[in-house]
């Protein structure tokens, strides 16, 4: 079975990659979704840490993107393409290249937004990491 990483971040073009990875998926069966997002590691310093601890701030991130997972199982209980979701604590680039390459996945699709720095508009500062950092195919989609 082929496996593909889809990699999102509740954003509408991570929703519309998931979208041509399940199109994807039902072109060329048998192939398994396998859905991550990447929740950066947490920082609390200076007088934040007064008013919310590490942990609570891990919980917060951890519950954004769950919302992700969610929405995504949402979107993939009526399509009939077999998938797994997962959560992972990482940079995301490094993280998402890593989780591909230990799943065995044949490809990465992913969005793009370009938020990352003015040198990086055209692809976004994740999207650029990954392609530069995976070894197998990676599909960007705006």
């Amino acid at each position: 079975m082929r496996r593909v990483l889809v990699a999102i971040d509740g954003s509408d073009n991570a929703l519309r990659a998931l979208d041509f990875a399940v199109n994807l998926a039902r072109s060329a069966p048998p192939t398994e979704l396998h859905v991550m997002t990447v929740r950066a590691p947490v920082r609390v310093y200076g007088e934040i840490a007064v008013y919310a601890t590490e942990e609570h701030m891990r919980d917060l991130a951890s519950q954004h993107v769950q919302a992700a997972l969610d929405t995504a199982a949402g979107r993939l209980a009526s399509s009939d393409v077999r998938f797994t979701l997962e959560q992972v604590e990482g940079p995301p680039g490094e993280t998402i290249a890593r989780r591909a390459d230990e799943l065995g996945c044949k490809l990465i699709v992913m969005g793009t937004h370009g938020r990352g720095r003015v040198g990086s508009l055209l692809m976004g500062s994740v999207a650029q990491t990954v392609v530069h950092l995976a070894t197998v195919p990676v599909t960007l989609v705006k």
